[in-house]
């Protein structure tokens, strides 16, 4: 991500383990900020299993490396939910203070968010258990998640 106003460029590093192309067991995934003299700083966050973020003018959104293990897919591998179902964020002035701002609490599954304004918007993959496996489905919906008023809108974007 690029910051438009200081020109400051941040970047995710994390291990090849929290994405299932390595079997090091090495869970580390931090955020890096590289301002416009190219001095590299870590980013001191809540969590050292930072999975993905994104950044507004006020904070960093990410999730976290927390897996949650369900029966294997018909594939034979295991079925992962990487992130634990959750989005946190951290105020941009600072980043080690986070809070849990959404939660699916093994209901409402999504492979990939975006934040705009008071609003997550997220593609909901659902969670299928069938003749003893379990796999997503991406269903092709995405829904959209009012952090002020706590709704949900689901939007069909076929």
């Amino acid at each position: 991500c690029c910051d438009k106003n200081s020109s400051d460029m941040y970047i995710c590093v994390y291990s090849k383990y929290m994405k299932g192309l390595s079997d090091s067991g090495i869970e580390d995934g931090y955020i890096i900020r590289i301002d416009s003299d190219l001095n590299c700083h870590r980013l001191d966050m809540p969590s050292d299993k930072i999975y993905n973020f994104q950044l507004t003018e006020k904070y960093i959104y990410y999730t976290i490396y927390d897996p949650l293990y369900y029966k294997m897919t018909p594939r034979g591998i295991p079925c992962i939910e990487e992130n634990g179902n959750k989005i946190y964020r951290a105020s941009r002035d600072n980043t080690a203070e986070g809070e849990l701002i959404f939660d699916g609490r093994e209901e409402l599954f999504f492979r990939n968010y975006f934040i705009t304004g008071n609003y997550i918007y997220i593609d909901y993959k659902q969670f299928i258990d069938e003749a003893g496996m379990n796999w997503f489905r991406n269903v092709g919906v995405t829904a959209r998640i009012d952090m002020v008023n706590g709704t949900i809108k689901w939007l069909n974007l076929d």
